[in-house]
């Protein structure tokens, strides 16, 4: 589905959402969950960036405590994605009007870089553990509607803007290579008018792209689960909707994968479900990895623990359980020892 061969940022061929926010889970730590996380996985992706409910530029405190583990860990490298709150890009919504994002300011992505250089410790830090900054989640389902007066400008002028003055704010700071991309919820396969955000970021990511990032080879996040609202066990319609994207996209721009999976809500009576689809996404990167010298399409699993407070439908995607008898992996699931495997150099 990818280019000749998968350039990626990552020391990793897959990765795993964590919800560093409670979403309903009555006991939590973030240390304890990463420490059980990274005995799997070591690429990391994060939705919080900075605090909500204030006017101060903070970081949000349980990304602080994510990052506190990442840099304080001393034994196999742990490798962070960083998603932003989706107020970077547009404010509002929610029966408030929109209105332009936060980092359409350069005063403020300037403070945002100075408040992530102190929460790694230093640049050097923030360059060695953060591999990757995702502008928004699913930015093409969670701005202005297309009945707004402010859609075209979404994303024809805000989302330029954040992408143009964080680029600019981290280079200021020597953290130039850390690459700035986003996540597209429904690239469409079809005309591209009927999705005008998800077509014009990616655009606009691509033609946008710095040479110092990735080795000058662009890369978006896309999301996709299964047929049937996530209940079909058919991943590979999953799969071949990725390749399809990547054959529109060509030789422009590779296709990595921000989110997929299955919620063990809709395991059938006598079946694990969720197990299934697990290791049939795990077999298509191992069949990848077959044809690129070991490599596949950089893939991060949503997710790491069930989310109580989420929709139904949304609430049991986790691979891992955590509850009074300790951290375990969901019975039936079996997750592959390259995930966890450096990359040779």
């Amino acid at each position: 589905m990818t280019p000749p061969t998968i350039i990626t940022p990552f020391n990793y061929n897959a990765g795993i959402n964590y919800e560093s926010w409670t979403m309903g889970r009555t006991t939590m730590s973030i240390p304890d969950d990463l420490t059980f996380i990274t005995g799997y996985f070591s690429l990391i992706k994060t939705f919080h960036d900075m605090a909500v409910g204030t006017t101060a530029i903070e970081i949000d405190p349980t990304q602080q405590q994510v990052i506190s583990f990442i840099t304080a860990n001393t034994g196999q490298p742990v490798q962070l994605i960083m998603g932003t709150n989706n107020s970077a890009l547009a404010q509002g919504g929610y029966g408030t009007p929109w209105s332009a994002g936060l980092m359409t300011s350069s005063s403020y992505t300037d403070q945002w870089v100075d408040v992530m250089i102190n929460a790694f410790g230093s640049t050097q830090a923030m360059l060695s553990s953060l591999a990757c900054i995702c502008l928004g989640n699913e930015v093409d389902a969670n701005g202005p509607p297309s009945s707004d007066s402010n859609f075209i400008d979404y994303y024809t002028v805000w989302i330029p803007a954040a992408f143009n003055n964080l680029s600019a704010s981290l280079n200021k700071n020597g953290l130039g290579s850390i690459p700035v991309t986003s996540i597209i919820a429904n690239y469409p396969l079809g005309s591209p008018s009927s999705n005008l955000v998800a077509t014009s970021v990616s655009e606009y990511i691509i033609a946008n792209w710095s040479s110092l990032w990735n080795q000058n080879t662009p890369f978006v996040f896309f999301n996709q689960y299964t047929p049937d609202n996530g209940q079909s066990t058919d991943f590979s319609a999953v799969s071949s909707y990725f390749t399809q994207v990547q054959q529109i996209l060509g030789s422009s721009c590779q296709v990595f994968v921000g989110e997929t999976g299955y919620s063990s809500e809709f395991n059938t009576p006598g079946e694990n479900n969720q197990a299934t689809v697990i290791s049939d996404l795990f077999s298509w990167l191992e069949a990848e990895q077959q044809a690129d010298n070991g490599i596949n399409t950089p893939l991060c699993v949503f997710q790491a623990f069930d989310c109580p407070a989420m929709p139904p439908g949304q609430q049991q995607f986790g691979l891992f359980l955590d509850n009074t008898t300790g951290y375990s992996v969901k019975t039936g699931i079996s997750i592959p020892g390259w995930v966890n495997t450096p990359l040779q150099p």
